[in-house]
């Protein structure tokens, strides 16, 4: 009888020591889930943000502004943020924004480009989908090549939805030139 007494009673406190680590797991998740989504919404709304205003209507070799935005990703030349050994006084950088497995990447190129890879990085692994839309010409597009356009977009809408919960948006416009295309 006391051997049955006692195995009911570590039963019990197993039970209950493993209820305790399951709450303890959620709250960890639920934690997580909200700090991702806090992290997404202040790089959308500081680091994304300030890229897509310093935006440059910088021209390739055939004088083609570099701007190329898609439903999902996009391409654009904006003004260096820092200095590198590369280019020690900041200069132009294409950066291109895309959602894939990995998550939210940023690619960062010096321009002009000449052949040289630039520097991937993933910004958070936590970005399910990227969706842009651009406004210009009194309409919003889906898709704007400045080549065709020749100017820059006046605004982008940019949203981006996490894989831990409910989608992160803002818009922003974009000040180069005020999307004439400066100097046109």
């Amino acid at each position: 009888m006391e051997v049955l007494i006692s195995i009911s009673v570590v039963a019990v406190i197993a039970l209950t020591a493993l209820a305790a680590l399951r709450f303890g797991l959620g709250v960890w998740e639920s934690g997580d889930r909200a700090a991702e989504e806090a992290f997404m919404k202040r790089y959308v709304s500081g680091e994304m943000r300030k890229a897509l205003a310093s935006a440059y209507p910088y021209r390739d070799g055939e004088g083609n502004i570099i701007f190329l935005g898609g439903p999902e990703s996009i391409a654009f030349a904006a003004s260096g943020r820092t200095a590198s050994p590369e280019v020690p006084w900041g200069g132009a950088i294409l950066l291109r924004y895309s959602v894939t497995g990995d998550g939210l990447v940023l690619e960062e190129s010096t321009l002009p480009l000449a052949g040289r890879i630039g520097k991937r990085s993933v910004v958070t692994g936590a970005a399910a989908s990227l969706e842009f839309a651009y406004f210009g010409d009194g309409a919003w597009r889906d898709e704007w090549d400045a080549a065709i356009m020749k100017k820059l977009p006046q605004m982008v809408k940019v949203r981006l939805s996490g894989n831990t919960g409910g989608p992160v948006s803002f818009e922003t416009a974009l000040m180069a030139g005020k999307g004439s295309g400066a100097g046109d």
